[in-house]
C-alpha cells in the first residue's frame, strides 16, 4: 500500500504576508475509493506544528491513541455496517482539532464501486465511443457520464506580479464571465491572489478591474500557490486547481517534485492558464499527468475553451482498473490522469 506523505503547506491564514502553517490533521490513508479491509490501517496525516497527542474514536468509542508520528491506527471493525471515525489531535496551549469521517456500510451491490477505478476527464465533444486500457487489457468502464453528481471544488490562484500586470486588464472580463459560469454549475470556489505574498478572496468581493489587484510586486511564488492550492479542499473526489499564471518562479520553496507529489495525493486535477507568451515546460507537463491541461493565449481566446472542457468533464468507474491507463474517447481529444504509480 502507498504511505502518503503529510503535505507540508496549508494557507488558511496569513501572518506577516508569510504562508502561514495552520494546525491541522487529515486522513491519508485510506482514501475515497480505496478498498476497506478489517482490521484496517489509517494513516494520519498532519500540517504544521505535529500534535502531542491523537485519539481515534470509532462510533463514538476511544479506541486508539498516539503521543508521536507516524500517526498509524490499526483497527478492527465490521465493513458491513455504517462507521463513523473521529480523530481528535491535542496541542500545548491550543484547543483540540477534530476530523471526522463517515465509512458507509460494504452492501453487495456497492462493494465494486467501493473498490473501483475512478477519474475524472474532460472531452472536447460528446462522447461515442469509448476504449480504457489498463495493464495491456480493454475493460469495459462501469460508468461513463457527466460528471455533474459530484460537486467540484475549484481553487482559482491568480498571478499578479509585475510580469502579469499588463495582462491582468484584459483578463477582467472573461474572468467575471467564467466566475458567472461555475456560480450556475454550482462550484464551490475559492480564490487567492499571489506575487510574493497571497491574498483571500470571497469571490463577491472579486473587483471588476482585475488591475486593481496588482500591487507593484515583481516576485512570483508560483511553486509556492500552487502547492498551496492543493491544500483548500474538503471532502470530495471531484477537486481542480486553476492555475492563471505566466509561470515564472522567482524563489518559492516548494518545487516541481513536492507539487507533483501534491496533486497526487489529493487527486486533485491541474489546469494552468497563461495568458502571456512565456513558458514553463515543468509546469504544463504537472497540468499534463494530473489529468489537466495548458491553455495559451496566442492564438485563441482560451477562456471559452476552459468552459468547454469544464462543462464536459466525466465520470469514469472502472473496476479493476491501475494506473497507468490509457483513455480514448472518439470523436475528439480526451484529458485525463497519467500517473504510473
Amino acid at each position: 500500500m502507498l504511505e502518503f506523505l503529510k503535505r507540508a503547506l496549508c494557507l488558511q491564514s496569513l501572518f506577516f504576508g508569510h504562508w502561514a502553517l495552520a494546525q491541522t490533521i487529515f486522513i491519508a490513508s485510506p482514501r475515497p475509493g480505496e478498498p476497506l479491509e478489517n482490521p484496517q490501517e489509517f494513516q494520519v496525516g498532519f500540517s504544521g506544528e505535529a500534535p502531542e497527542r491523537i485519539e481515534f474514536y470509532l462510533n463514538g468509542k476511544l479506541s486508539m491513541a498516539r503521543t508521536k508520528p507516524p500517526f498509524h491506527f490499526q483497527i478492527t471493525w465490521n465493513t458491513r455496517f455504517e462507521n463513523q471515525v473521529e480523530l481528535v489531535a491535542y496541542y500545548t496551549g491550543g484547543e483540540p482539532v477534530r476530523v471526522s469521517q463517515r465509512y458507509n456500510e460494504l452492501r453487495t451491490d456497492v462493494e465494486a464501486s467501493v473498490q473501483a477505478f475512478q477519474c475524472f476527464p474532460f472531452l472536447e465533444s460528446s462522447p461515442e465511443q469509448t476504449e480504457l486500457i489498463s495493464g495491456n487489457i480493454l475493460i469495459e468502464p462501469q460508468k461513463f457520464e457527466p460528471a455533474d453528481k459530484f460537486e467540484l471544488q475549484l481553487t482559482i490562484a491568480l498571478d499578479v506580479s509585475g510580469s502579469m500586470r499588463h495582462a491582468l486588464p484584459d483578463m477582467s472580463a472573461p474572468m467575471h464571465a467564467f466566475l458567472s459560469f461555475c456560480e450556475r454549475k454550482g462550484y464551490r470556489i475559492r480564490f487567492f491572489t499571489f506575487d510574493s505574498k497571497p491574498t483571500l478572496f470571497e469571490s463577491e468581493r472579486i473587483p471588476a478591474n482585475l488591475e486593481r489587484l496588482y500591487r507593484a510586486e515583481e516576485s512570483s511564488i508560483v511553486w509556492d500557490a500552487a502547492a498551496t492550492a492543493t491544500s483548500m479542499f474538503d471532502v470530495g473526489p471531484r477537486r481542480i486547481v486553476l492555475l492563471i499564471s505566466d509561470g515564472v518562479d522567482d524563489g518559492s520553496e516548494h518545487n516541481p517534485a513536492t507539487v507533483e507529489r501534491y496533486l497526487y495525493e489529493t487527486d486533485a486535477v491541474l489546469i494552468w492558464l497563461n495568458p502571456t507568451k512565456l513558458s514553463n515546460q515543468p509546469l504544463a507537463r504537472l497540468a499534463g499527468i494530473s489529468g489537466g491541461f495548458t491553455l495559451f493565449n496566442e492564438n485563441n481566446d482560451p477562456w471559452p475553451i476552459l468552459t468547454q472542457r469544464m462543462d464536459r468533464q466525466y465520470y469514469l468507474l472502472a473496476p479493476n482498473a491501475r494506473f497507468p491507463i490509457s483513455l480514448k474517447v472518439s470523436p475528439g481529444s480526451v484529458w485525463y490522469p497519467l500517473w504510473r504509480q
